[in-house]
């Protein structure tokens, strides 16, 4: 019976997974974790959910541990997805470090001394790149630099990093250098965006930036 329990929640965590909700697929691989149910598919699976909720270095440790398991398919599994895993962790850590060099020479070009860019040897996989080039541009638009803050975050939002916030901000530099029309494409779809955070502050740009156009037109 328990393993008929076992193959149960494998499909039910493979189920809400593949429907997008890795969240709800780790609770029910825990439960079943906790409750005594350690086969090695539901590690397998687990280490799966971690990886889309942006865990790789806990997924990682998963696979290395059944990687050496005494059961073929599974080891042979976990080396696969391992070996996966390491390639795309590679590409884009070779990623960030390049857009890293290309935001420190811009930076250097503008007589800019980067306040939050590490140094791209001091990049990890863990480095919350994104936070640290949200911070830099926000520095460099609040010291005066509003086009090396905007070409900041279109450096960042060609390498792939395209956070609600990086747009927030792109359009912020954009208002900056006269160009309210773009500035409000931007903010347009953010004010409808599923996070309420980025809407709200969206939809307060836009009233404060359509008040300013009104009154200048009077």
């Amino acid at each position: 019976a328990d393993t008929d329990l076992n193959t149960a929640i494998l499909k039910e965590a493979i189920a809400t997974r593949e429907a997008g909700l890795p969240e709800l697929s780790l609770l029910i691989l825990d439960s079943a974790l906790q409750a005594g149910f350690d086969s090695p598919w539901i590690l397998d699976n687990k280490a799966r959910a971690l990886l889309l909720l942006d865990n790789p270095s806990e997924a990682q440790s998963l696979w290395h541990q059944l990687a050496s398991s005494d059961d073929p398919s599974i080891a042979q599994v976990a080396h696969d997805s391992l070996q996966s895993l390491e390639q795309q962790l590679n590409s884009a850590q070779q990623r960030s470090s390049e857009l890293l060099e290309t935001l420190l020479k811009a930076c250097n070009e503008a007589g800019h001394s980067p306040e939050h860019l590490p140094d791209p040897d001091a990049l990890t996989a863990d480095t919350d790149l994104n936070t640290l080039i949200l911070q830099e541009a926000i520095a460099t638009r609040e010291t005066g630099l509003p086009e090396l803050s905007l070409l900041i975050l279109d450096s960042a939002l060609q390498a792939g990093f395209d956070a609600p916030w990086i747009l927030d901000n792109k359009a912020r530099a954009l208002l900056l250098l006269d160009n309210s029309s773009e500035a409000q494409s931007l903010w347009h779809p953010l004010a409808s965006s599923g996070d309420p955070s980025i809407a709200q502050v969206a939809h307060d740009s836009l009233q404060s930036l359509e008040q300013q156009l009104n009154s200048a037109q009077q």
